[in-house]
């Protein structure tokens, strides 16, 4: 039998409510992965098509992957459980030695701390013993006290979250607090850079021109213009793409095409922006 359903991805509200069912976390009493996958049970996709939640359970890849060792009783069971932890927590596997981070209409390369708000740095990259660049973020909820942190791609999601969806391979993260005030979203995909410069409508062969007609030395410019001379636009890099609102210490606003910040709109075009941070 079947209600009509022909992919075996749940509609948007019926995944959102299995997460919160578990607690944004893998239904299985023993672990806490919030990678999540979404396995019908009751009763099975093969028997019958459906996207009922009250027969469906939220599992990690690995215990989606057993699930035919659980009984429709152990899944029921898990599921009347409800969540086990307020706090989320994983690791971004993403790791290369060439990230930029895309916020708004401007792309970041080479620039450490990316953004810094308040005295503090919200959006920065760090690097481990390999060279490979790692994000680290700090968002605070409208009381000053810290929501959202990654630090060196592990991070910690602190109470009182309306959702976390986090997809299966670690390619996008997603949080809204409970009061409205914090939404951000993290997206992670491999291209070559030719192809993130071309998505931006960058030239570099024109950029490189003009940095040549500078002279030798061009300083904080002196990594793009290796960059563009060494040929290695044809590799492939890692970009993290920011998107979100949060509101202290300072109103953050961020979409595709814009950036608001302190109720002041900047980078109203493209910018490419290496070795510089965004600081109010």
């Amino acid at each position: 039998m079947s209600d009509g359903t022909t992919s075996r991805l749940p509609p948007a509200r019926v995944r959102r409510q299995l997460r919160r069912e578990a607690g944004f976390v893998c239904a299985h009493p023993d672990c806490s992965e919030p990678y999540l996958e979404y396995h019908h049970f009751d009763p099975p996709w093969h028997v019958e098509q459906h996207h009922r939640p009250e027969g469906m359970i939220a599992l990690c890849a690995n215990h989606h992957g057993r699930s035919a060792a659980y009984s429709v009783e152990d899944l029921r069971a898990w599921k009347a459980s409800g969540s086990k932890s307020e706090t989320v927590r994983a690791t971004v596997e993403w790791k290369r030695e060439r990230s930029f981070v895309v916020v708004g209409k401007t792309l970041g390369w080479n620039c450490g701390t990316w953004l810094h708000l308040g005295g503090e740095p919200v959006i920065w990259l760090t690097q481990d013993e390999r060279g490979r660049d790692m994000f680290n973020f700090t968002i605070r909820d409208s009381s000053g006290r810290t929501a959202f942190e990654m630090r060196d791609n592990d991070w910690v999601a602190h109470p009182k979250w309306e959702d976390i969806e986090i997809g299966a391979e670690g390619r996008s993260l997603y949080f809204k607090s409970k009061l409205g005030d914090i939404s951000l979203r993290l997206r992670f995909a491999e291209k070559s850079i030719a192809t993130i410069f071309s998505d931006f409508d960058y030239d570099p062969r024109r950029q490189l021109e003009m940095l040549q007609h500078l002279g030798p030395d061009l300083g904080p410019l002196n990594p793009l213009k290796e960059l563009l001379e060494s040929g290695l636009t044809a590799q492939t890099g890692l970009i993290c793409t920011v998107e979100g609102r949060w509101t202290y210490p300072q109103q953050v606003e961020i979409a595709h095409g814009y950036g608001r910040y302190g109720g002041i709109q900047i980078m109203k075009s493209f910018a490419f922006m290496v070795n510089c941070v965004v600081q109010l």
